[in-house]
Formats: C-alpha cells, structure tokens, sequence
C-alpha cells in the first residue's frame, strides 16, 4: 500500500483499523467473544490440563460451582488479558483483525467441548470425554479437536484472506486503495 501524504509505501497488514463508530464496535465485541475460547484452551491446555471447565468443581454451572472455579482456575482472567491484547494488537495490525473472526467460528467446537453447555448436567463431559466417543471404533480426544480447529482456522483465514484480496476489484476500489 502507498500512502499519499508519506514518501514510503505501508504494509496492508499495518492498516490501522477504524475505532470509533460501527467498526470499532463491531472490534470490541468480536474481541469480547475471543474470551469464551481463550479461556477454554487456557483452562485446558495450561492451568487444569487436561479437563472440562468444571470437572475439578462441579455438577453445573450453579452459582457456587462459577465462584469456586473463578477463586481457584487463572483461565478466565487471563483470557480477558489476552482480549485485550488482541483489541490493542489488532486496531494496529489489519491481519489480527481479519484473523479473529475464522479463530471464533474455529474454536466453536472445542469451545463447546471444553466449556460444555450449561445447564445440561455436563451432557458433552458424561458422554463424550474420556474416549466415551467413537468414530468407526476411533475414540475422539481433545487433540483432536484442537487439530480440527487448527485446520477450520487455516481454512476459514486463508478464505478471508482471498476474500479480502478480491474485495477491491469487485467493490470498484482503486488498485493501491485500502479496503474500508
């Protein structure tokens, strides 16, 4: 990209993202939502490896059961750390920003594997943990879903990626112009 008002050309992935209005909105609230699957691997692959939210607290997600895991698991505090972060990063850097939304859909189905669905008396836990679930014999662990996630994530970028590169010359942009 080449800057008018500057005599060196910028990289598109140091494109500044708008924070103010609609957009930076939309940021705050998809950086937001980065807290349910970074708290997720923290909880899983860091601080209570290598179980569920609760399976050190409880039944379900009783008040209790919440203020028990919050006093003793650092997941959660630092996934909002992380958040931050990755609102201050990706205002910056254009590339985090495109990233953030094929990481959430990503991370769905570890999330949900991780975090279990509330009020279900841990349905995923009781029947799916622990190699209870099995495709053709072959019993489905949690590394098994960080490589599906891994792999949606690669796929999910790489088509935004395209899309963002396309998205100029279908919209009628200039060739060096940046896309809003």
């Amino acid at each position: 990209m080449f800057d008018e008002t500057e005599a060196t050309p910028r990289r598109a992935d140091a494109v500044p993202v708008p924070c103010d209005g609609d957009a930076g909105r939309r940021w705050f609230k998809t950086c937001a939502l980065l807290v349910i699957p970074f708290t997720a691997i923290l909880h899983n692959a860091i601080f209570d490896r290598p179980t569920c939210i609760l399976n050190s607290y409880g039944p379900d997600y009783y008040p209790a059961i919440i203020q028990m895991w919050l006093a003793k698991d650092p997941s959660l505090p630092w996934a909002i750390v992380a958040s931050f972060l990755t609102y201050y990063v990706g205002r910056r850097y254009n590339r985090v920003t495109i990233a953030a939304w094929p990481f959430l859909y990503a991370s769905l189905p570890l999330s949900i594997w991780i975090w279990d669905i509330p009020f279900t008396k841990r349905i995923i836990c009781m029947h799916m943990h622990d190699r209870r679930f099995a495709i053709s014999g072959f019993a489905i662990r949690c590394i098994h879903l960080y490589i599906l996630t891994l792999g949606l994530f690669l796929i999910l970028f790489g088509l935004a990626l395209r899309r963002r590169s396309v998205q100029p010359k279908i919209a009628g942009f200039k060739k060096n112009e940046t896309v809003p």
